[in-house]
């Protein structure tokens, strides 16, 4: 049997099928964090959720409470968490990368020659006339307005390509990496931020603008002599004084970037008071919000100049972030 339809009858069905559709709109607002959150979590692109959303709504308030989100069409900042360890050289600071990168839903990197250093002239640069967010119809600057935040889906791609998930997942997974990753908390090991030319105020501005909801766990050594003669013998370097002032500076600038961050985003560690006793990292797992999650021991990378710790790492068989989708 045939069955023709014919021009009226066609916009009837039209007309209700828009009223279908408003219906559901309404039932289902995008005003609904949940749905909102929902739907994000399936983007391939990291950060971007381009439902043309402009709003301030944060994801993630457990991991960022204090974070500044500009969502717009073009970028999402605060939908990915990230965790960085910011530290000076011979600190310690790949025992952390280590220990923090066993807790489950995390995936750290490590050092990669301050390519973050490097992004934040990309950031800087587009700041120096009246470029960013502001539209020009005309002339050699023409472009459309560029919201604000806009670009922190850039610096965080950098991330996530400098810290990518396994080589099967990557090639096997009946997935994509952005969905597959959508609720990793992502993060890299640095001891370069400080050798760059900025203060710890313009470097604590450049990651609240791209990458706002972060955490820093930030290391220091308070013997700078002992981290000196490790620098020394680590990197052969026999300039003990100049060593010692590039000590010095390296560990106020990381005291000063830290107090530049809220209590809520950075914590600050000391190698001695952490190297021979767990309970300064565990109170860091407690501030993550880490539950039933404790380790029992240090494992000491890097002991001895270059050893590695075939200790195991055990963080109790209830550890869970509680948070991760």
């Amino acid at each position: 049997m045939v069955y023709s339809i014919n021009k009226k009858t066609h916009t009837q069905i039209f007309l209700v099928a828009v009223a279908i559709y408003l219906l559901v709109s309404v039932i289902v607002s995008p005003d609904d964090p949940s749905v909102v959150r929902g739907l994000e979590s399936k983007n391939e692109s990291p950060g971007e959720d381009g439902r043309g959303l402009s709003n301030d709504r944060n994801p993630h308030k457990e991991w960022c409470p204090d974070a500044r989100c500009s969502n717009s069409p073009m970028c999402s900042p605060c939908n990915r968490r990230f965790l960085f360890i910011v530290a000076t050289g011979r600190s310690g600071s790949t025992t952390l990368l280590d220990m923090f990168n066993s807790l489950p839903g995390v995936r750290l990197a490590g050092e990669n020659w301050g390519e973050l250093n490097i992004a934040a002239d990309l950031a800087s640069n587009l700041h120096q006339g009246w470029f960013v967010n502001d539209a020009y119809g005309r002339g050699p600057f023409k472009h459309n307005p560029i919201p604000k935040q806009s670009m922190a889906c850039v610096h965080q791609h950098l991330v996530h390509a400098l810290n990518p998930p396994s080589e099967w997942m990557q090639h096997f997974a009946h997935k994509p990496v952005g969905e597959y990753d959508s609720s990793t908390i992502l993060g890299i090991k640095t001891i370069r931020i400080q050798d760059k030319e900025w203060t710890p105020k313009e470097a604590a501005a450049y990651f609240m603008e791209n990458f706002p909801c972060s955490r820093f766990i930030v290391n220091i050594r308070q013997d700078s002599h002992a981290q000196t003669k490790s620098m020394i013998r680590a990197f052969h370097s026999n300039n003990y004084t100049q060593t010692f002032e590039r000590v010095e500076r390296a560990n106020q600038f990381l005291m000063e970037f830290t107090n530049k961050l809220s209590p809520n985003t950075a914590m600050l560690l000391e190698l001695d008071e952490w190297k021979s006793n767990v309970t300064p990292l565990n109170r860091v797992l407690t501030w993550l919000g880490f539950r039933g999650c404790s380790f029992s021991d240090v494992v000491h990378e890097n002991r001895n100049d270059y050893e590695l710790d075939d200790k195991t790492l055990q963080l109790g068989d209830t550890c869970e972030y509680p948070f991760l989708q």
